[in-house]
């Protein structure tokens, strides 16, 4: 389904490099024709697949024994945040937020507090959402994004009321902060609209182990005191 741009992308990299030639070739074949990659899969060394789990567990159940199998997919990332946090740490969390757009697999899509008390939790988020709507103010630079943002914000918000969701929303203009009453580590909303947990440092290994296989990027906002400690437990 890329209209030819993979061939488009292999012809130019074998133009720049003709010795590359011989090693390259291309075939068209459908996931639905297991037949067809069977073969070719007890021909190879080594298969990279891109994907979420049912493309990876449908490539592990085809490499044969000593084929390496190499999988590459979305990754998740996060930020984890202890005491009280600098205003610095938070400008600049809320500039990474808006400049990636949580597009990125390095992007900050869930900002855990290292507590289960919900009430500082929402102090977090009304102290957070003034700073993040600056970033926004200052990140947008044409009407679109702004309004892309907006329009993320909005779609968030409808399906939480669909899904009867115990979330509390904080909207700000071009962006938003949600309180969310669970501990998973998810996908936000995008551009702008940043999610909050509750996570204390006892029970994250727990929380986080379920996506093992997705975790990338941690970002720490702590006192320098306990900084080792955490750094050491991520």
């Amino acid at each position: 389904g890329d209209s030819g741009l993979s061939l488009a992308l292999l012809k130019l990299l074998i133009d720049t490099e003709p010795r590359l030639s011989p090693y390259v070739y291309v075939f068209s074949i459908p996931s639905s024709d297991k037949a067809s990659l069977k073969i070719l899969a007890d021909l190879a060394d080594g298969i990279v697949t891109w994907g979420g789990d049912e493309a990876i567990r449908a490539v592990r159940a085809m490499a044969p024994a000593g084929c390496k199998l190499m999988e590459w997919g979305h990754r998740l990332s996060f930020a984890y945040c202890s005491g009280i946090p600098m205003e610095k740490d938070l400008e600049d969390l809320s500039r990474h937020i808006i400049r990636t757009g949580g597009l990125l697999c390095s992007s900050c899509q869930v900002i855990y507090l290292d507590t289960e008390d919900l009430d500082k939790a929402r102090s977090f988020c009304r102290r957070f959402l003034p700073i993040l709507e600056s970033a926004a103010a200052e990140g947008h630079q044409t009407p679109g994004q702004a309004a892309q943002g907006t329009l993320h914000g909005y779609e968030h918000v409808l399906e939480l009321a669909v899904a009867d969701s115990k979330a509390q929303v904080f909207r700000g203009r071009g962006c938003s902060v949600t309180l969310c009453p669970d501990q998973k580590l998810e996908l936000s909303p995008l551009h702008g609209n940043i999610l909050v947990k509750c996570l204390p440092r006892e029970k994250l290994v727990r929380a986080l182990f379920p996506q093992r296989g997705r975790l990338q990027t941690a970002g720490l906002l702590c006192p320098p005191q306990e900084r080792e400690e955490l750094r050491r437990l991520l």
